[in-house]
């Protein structure tokens, strides 16, 4: 139980959220001319939703493949001592989304994952054994379910 009603206009605003957004040059604007409202009121109205914790975070999704973009997750051995230094170096790289620290189970040696995005498959290889050169004893790459 929320605490609180949720208005028509409010119900109609997260369930629109909840099917996505096209891209716009003014998503707030384009909502409220669709829900009938302005888009101050919009924007409002979501800070009101985000506040009361209806709504956890507003963001965006890319398709990167939609985009010409190609992406591929490698995982990495690093020594447990150069763990920071190698997130820290690999989380400054351009082509790197997403670098992260796992524990993991003892049979599996690989402790640091990155996305790498680049415009071809074999670019994002060149650039992950690049990032192996930063201190990893070993990598893998993880393919992309299809």
């Amino acid at each position: 139980m929320l605490g609180f009603a949720l208005d028509s206009i409010d119900k109609k605003l997260v369930t629109r959220l909840e099917r996505g957004i096209p891209p716009s040059q003014d998503i707030f604007g384009d909502l409220g001319a669709e829900l009938g409202i302005g888009r101050e009121e919009v924007v409002s109205r979501l800070r009101r939703l985000k506040e009361r914790k209806v709504i956890k975070r507003l963001g965006c999704s890319l398709n990167m493949r939609r985009l010409g973009i190609a992406s591929l997750l490698a995982a990495f051995e690093v020594p447990r001592r150069f763990v920071d230094r190698f997130c820290s170096l690999a989380a400054r790289c351009d082509f790197v989304s997403h670098c992260y620290d796992r524990e993991t189970p003892h049979d599996w040696r690989y402790n640091v994952f990155c996305v790498v995005h680049a415009p071809s498959l074999e670019e994002c290889e060149r650039r992950i054994r690049e990032l192996a050169r930063l201190g990893a004893a070993s990598f893998i790459i993880i393919p992309a379910k299809a």
